[in-house]
């Protein structure tokens, strides 16, 4: 078997510490590293006795591997069965779900097993790797709380509480609310916002979610999902003010033609698939009436309920 390619500085790093006899990885009990690497606030307070070659291994590691677990969380979660708007980056930009695939799993291939075992958190590299071959999207919220375990963060709460099942919905609301109330950057908050929003949809708590959709377009006005997802819901409502300012702001962000128009669409049939007729009645009764008056990217988002 060939070696895995690894960085030269985290090679040499490994190399020191497997072979230094100072080194508190060599002497500490399998038990004592688990409990020290599974708490995050232990593993960065570590005792003094600690090399400077195994301090820096921890912090290498910790941040490195949450992040492969944050990305094949979110990999899984994009892989559920179930209609999605396509991921974009903050700026807007797409993202290609299969190039990010490969991408990590060509990087979990190359990973220095030797050091992850000595980082006492085998049981992280054992998913990574199932999930590389298994490629489960009911790993989701699994592989984003070992992440949150590794280092606590704002994208890592965000993503622990999107990826929680459905029948977890109350308990994801209050995470979500958390996040939205105390991230530092504002994409995470319009993410956070979105989400709360729709796990109240599913619920049942429309008039809730319009809230949550508007505080969304406050932290992020570009955002067209957001803006679909308003203008859906003011239909449900009647609010026909409503719906002119997010039929505006659609009309100003996409052509007619947008992908992201079709993928609404889709979404939209898939909700409403599973919706009480007693919610649907109401936008199709609306958009009876009001649909002449509105520009074409809205017309051809509400064919999702012809």
């Amino acid at each position: 078997m060939s070696t895995p390619e690894i960085d030269p500085e985290l090679h040499g790093l490994l190399d020191e510490v497997v072979h230094d006899p100072r080194s508190a990885l060599r002497r500490t009990p399998r038990r004592a590293l688990l409990e020290w690497f599974g708490n995050p606030t232990s593993a960065h307070a570590r005792p003094v006795d600690a090399t400077t070659a195994e301090r820096h291994l921890v912090a290498v590691y910790r941040e490195s591997l949450a992040e492969l677990l944050l990305k094949a969380s979110w990999l899984a979660f994009h892989e559920q069965p179930v209609p999605r708007m396509a991921p974009r980056r903050p700026d807007g930009t797409a993202v290609d779900v299969e190039r990010e695939s490969r991408a990590l799993w060509r990087a979990v291939d190359r990973i220095p097993g030797l050091g992850y075992e000595r980082a006492g958190r085998p049981e992280a590299i054992a998913m990574l790797v199932s999930q590389r071959s298994a490629r489960d999207p009911g790993q989701a919220s699994a592989l984003a709380e070992l992440a949150v375990a590794l280092v606590p963060s704002d994208f890592g709460q965000l993503r622990l509480a999107v990826a929680l099942p459905d029948s977890e919905s109350r308990t994801a609301i209050l995470a979500l609310q958390r996040v939205a109330h105390e991230a530092r950057a504002s994409y995470i908050r319009k993410d956070a916002h979105n989400a709360i929003a729709q796990r109240m949809v599913g619920q049942g708590w429309l008039h809730l979610a319009r809230g949550e959709y508007s505080l969304a377009v406050m932290e992020s006005p570009q955002s067209v999902d957001t803006r679909f997802w308003s203008f859906n819901l003011a239909c449900w409502a009647g609010d026909m003010a409503m719906a002119r300012e997010q039929g505006d702001a659609i009309q100003h962000l996409c052509a007619a033609d947008d992908e992201r128009i079709q993928q609404a669409v889709e979404v939209l049939k898939f909700w409403s698939r599973s919706s009480p007729a007693s919610i649907l009645r109401p936008i199709v009764s609306n958009w009876a009436r009001w649909g002449a008056e509105f520009p074409e990217p809205c017309v051809r988002l509400m064919k999702a309920y012809s």
